[in-house]
Order: C-alpha cells, then sequence, then structure tokens
C-alpha cells in the first residue's frame, strides 16, 4: 500500500463506521460476558509456560529470548557429550583369549573402554558346568571392571552356564614385557586378533 492509498481507506473508514453501538448490542455483550468465568491463575501462567515467547511484545526481546534459549541448550547439549564421551583407552580394552588349565578349553574376554568397561566372558566348555548337572556346559558371564593401579578389578554380576552363580571378583595384572594379562589363577590371557 502507499501512503496516499492508506490515507483515503482511513478517511473512508472513519466516515462510514457506525459511532454507537445499535440498540440493545451492549446489553447482549455484557450478559454473554457476565457468564463467562474468569480464567484461573494456573491457567494465566501455563500459558505462559506453553507460548513464553507470548510475555514479550517487543520483538527485539522476543528474538533476544529465543537466542539465549539457544545458547543454553546448545551449551547445556556440549556438557553432556563431554560427560558421555568414551574414556581414554586403556592397557585392558578389547578382546582376549585363554587356555583354561583344568579342561583346557578356549576361554573369551571382550574388555569395554574406559576406565569402568563393561565385560563379556565366555569359556566354550566349563567341567564345572558339566560336573553341576547342567545341560549347557558353555559358560557366560557379564561384569563392570575398575582399572586400579595397572590391575583390572572386574565384579561379574551375572555368569554361568544353566544354573546362575552368585556375583564374583576377578582382577587382572597387565604385564607390560608380554603385553599379556595374568587373572587370580595365573592363567595367561593374550590378544585376541
Amino acid at each position: 500500500m502507499n501512503d496516499r492509498f492508506s490515507l483515503l481507506l482511513r478517511r473512508h473508514v472513519l466516515e462510514s463506521a457506525e459511532e454507537r453501538p445499535a440498540e440493545g448490542q451492549l446489553e447482549t455483550v455484557l450478559r454473554a460476558t457476565s457468564r463467562a468465568p474468569q480464567r484461573r491463575s494456573w491457567l494465566v501462567r501455563l500459558r505462559w509456560l506453553v507460548d513464553p515467547a507470548a510475555p514479550f511484545e517487543n520483538g527485539r526481546v522476543r528474538y533476544a529470548a529465543a537466542a539465549l534459549a539457544l545458547l543454553l541448550v546448545a551449551a547445556a547439549v556440549a556438557i553432556v557429550a563431554v560427560g558421555t564421551a568414551p574414556g581414554r583407552p586403556t592397557v585392558f580394552e578389547g578382546r582376549w583369549t585363554a587356555i583354561d588349565p583344568t579342561d583346557r578349553s578356549i576361554q573369551t574376554l571382550v574388555i569395554g573402554e574406559g576406565r569402568s568397561p563393561s565385560v563379556h566372558l565366555e569359556d566354550d566348555f566349563s567341567i564345572d558346568c558339566q560336573r553341576r548337572g547342567d545341560t549347557s556346559t558353555a559358560f557366560v558371564a557379564d561384569g563392570i571392571g575398575e582399572v586400579q593401579a595397572g590391575r583390572l578389578v572386574i565384579r561379574f554380576t551375572s555368569g554361568g552356564c544353566d544354573l546362575r552363580l552368585a556375583p564374583y571378583v576377578v582382577a587382572y595384572t597387565y604385564d607390560a614385557a608380554t603385553g599379556t594379562l595374568r587373572d587370580d589363577q595365573a592363567t595367561g590371557w593374550s590378544r585376541a586378533p
């Protein structure tokens, strides 16, 4: 719209508008609005939570509030991302294998990353499971480790063949000269290819 058209339109609206309400119109409006209950205060506050930009009439304030909210969200995401980043690799991290000295079966130990890694242990054949009469002789255990001064102490929370064993703890020591692990029973563990 240009200024001249805007001026003409405004003049037309002012000249054609009725200045007084029609007969009975004011009473009708008052009667209709008097029956409407007032909004509860908690509902008014809830509207601000649903539409937080509504109280900001000024466009600049609204954009500044939106920019501030985006910065706060970006900072929160950055903090969460740093907090959930994987820990530094340790010498224990990876896949290890050993030969069980009691029954000559192959054992596999998978150690996750970080200072408190998840650990998974598998033994292809467990003579102890066979002696107990389990139908399965494949031993599987899961746990959480903790690196403590060159040792990895693992608390296995679940493990067994058919019957589940009570939680137990095993410690592994890293030998830097040979690049192997040694457990509490002096079993040697080598890195799996």
